[in-house]
């Protein structure tokens, strides 16, 4: 009878000392791994980072950091399980919509590494730009029939392109009925504008409908 209250108590303290260490394990295995949007100082990096959320505080492992584009400060080192917790990271600061799943970073430029922006990086040199002449006529005409009367509208657009600018030109034409009354034929200038780009200039020159000349020299941005 001893024995087995012996052995009955044996089996009682290793129950309640399972029960008592399993919060401690389910503790460490509360984080949470997050996918997240991430969008740094109000522009999205069109990038997604793998994040730990353990407790209220997002982790991540130093090369996920340096993928996302951040630098790390040499102050700053992993824990024992090799991430870092962002709210560690000097100058940084961050929020977390768990609804849209997207991560917004605020961070210095000295937190932040340089990127390479190509126009097409999958090309191995630059494909020159070529000129050529041309021309374009683009118009709107409408026409009106009542009886024995017939009158009609128009409204051109002209433009000419080549390796010296851009002339652009455009014009109203009345039939029957226009600024000089029933059964005439007239025509309205309106503005004319000539473009140039040399370089790091441009130079724009127009002719208003009033005949006033106007000419303007700007800086490309």
């Amino acid at each position: 009878m001893a024995r087995f209250a012996a052995v009955a108590m044996a089996i009682a303290s290793l129950t309640i000392a399972s029960l008592a260490a399993r919060p401690h394990r389910a503790a460490a295995s509360d984080d949470e791994t997050l996918l997240l949007a991430v969008v740094v100082n109000a522009y999205p990096s069109g990038k997604l980072g793998q994040f730990d959320l353990h407790g209220h505080a997002l982790r991540a492992r130093p090369r996920e950091l340096k993928a996302l584009g951040f630098r790390i400060p040499a102050s700053v080192h992993p824990g024992r399980d090799g991430r870092i917790a962002l709210a560690d990271i000097p100058g940084m600061s961050v929020r977390l919509n768990q609804a849209t799943q997207t991560l917004y970073v605020t961070a210095p430029d000295t937190l932040l590494r340089p990127a390479l922006l190509r126009a097409n990086p999958g090309s191995g040199s630059a494909v020159p730009v070529e000129s050529g002449l041309g021309a374009t006529v683009d118009y709107d005409i409408t026409g009106t029939f009542t009886g024995d009367e017939t009158v009609g509208a128009g409204q051109f657009d002209m433009r000419a392109f080549s390796p010296w600018g851009v002339l652009d030109s455009g014009l109203l034409a009345y039939a029957g009925d226009g600024p000089q009354g029933a059964g005439s034929l007239s025509t309205v200038r309106l503005d004319t504008t000539y473009m140039f780009s040399p370089g790091v200039w441009w130079i724009g020159l127009s002719l208003n409908r009033s005949g006033s000349f106007v000419h303007i020299l700007q800086m490309n941005s």
